[in-house]
């Protein structure tokens, strides 16, 4: 079997070969905004629950005068009070 070489050596011989110093990473141009507080202008809309979506423009341009419902259950199981 003469000219192959086993996996371990050739690992070997890859590993010693001399690698480039990385350069420090250089910022092309300095921002503005990055890592810096930004005041969420939409906060107070969305935790009241006024803000639009998407899905809501969506919704009543294709069915104008869609009525929503939604089921509230309780978590704790009834009990049943004889009288």
């Amino acid at each position: 079997m003469k000219g192959q070489t086993s996996k371990a050596s050739a690992t070997k011989r890859a590993s010693t070969k001399a690698r480039p110093a990385k350069q420090p990473f250089q910022q092309r141009v300095a921002r503005a905004h990055v890592g810096q507080y930004r005041p969420r202008i939409d906060a107070a809309e969305k935790a009241a629950g006024e803000a639009r979506y998407i899905d809501d423009l969506a919704t009543q341009s294709r069915f104008p005068s869609l009525v929503y419902a939604k089921v509230l259950r309780s978590p704790y199981p009834a009990r049943a009070s004889g009288a």
